[in-house]
């Protein structure tokens, strides 16, 4: 009966107050939506079929499980392991941490200052992110696509590990901090 009363609300907008929510292993969710509210999320296990965090400054953590489609208008993200179909946080200054898991498709962020750092784990297409000051920090992980930045003052920090597959097309304005990784070979 819990399972499924979770997954029949899983699939209504929640408008009341801000939600915490906590997907565990054998949790089967369907289309999660969370509020207008300062949403948190944080999954150890289980399978949700997409999640959108909606407006506000929401946080999110992701140790296990996985999410099929979209994980949509997040803030704070930090990424430890798992599966992710493909991430759009959309409009903020959003901050995506990755220190392991798998995202299937694009990582990519619209307008505002975004920082994301790749620690570990793999990215299966690009990094894409739109206007503001956004700042990239590759340590480690795999980026099989490319890295993308449009208009801004972007700053990459590349170093002591990391891949990068594509190619790096960042704004004549970009700053290179420390690129001392090896190339990978094509």
């Amino acid at each position: 009966m819990r399972a499924l009363l979770i997954v029949v609300l899983s699939a209504l907008p929640f408008i009341a107050a801000a939600q915490n929510l906590v997907v565990r292993p054998g949790d089967n969710l369907g289309a999660v939506v969370q509020t207008p509210g300062i949403d948190e999320y944080r999954m150890s296990g289980g399978t949700v079929q997409s999640l959108a965090q909606g407006d506000a400054r929401d946080f999110f953590e992701m140790f296990a499980g996985l999410i099929i489609g979209a994980f949509e208008d997040g803030d704070v993200a930090f990424f430890y392991g798992g599966e992710i179909g493909r991430v759009d946080m959309k409009l903020d200054n959003n901050l995506f941490d990755m220190f392991g898991g798998r995202i299937l498709g694009n990582l990519v962020t619209g307008f505002g200052n975004d920082t994301i750092f790749l620690r570990g784990g793999s990215i299966g297409g690009n990094i894409s992110t739109s206007g503001g000051v956004d700042t990239f920090t590759i340590t480690g992980g795999e980026l099989k696509g490319n890295l993308l930045a449009s208009f801004g003052n972007d700053v990459l920090t590349w170093k002591n590990g990391g891949i990068i597959r594509g190619f790096i097309d960042m704004a004549a304005t970009t700053t290179w901090q420390r690129c001392s990784t090896s190339m990978p070979a094509f």
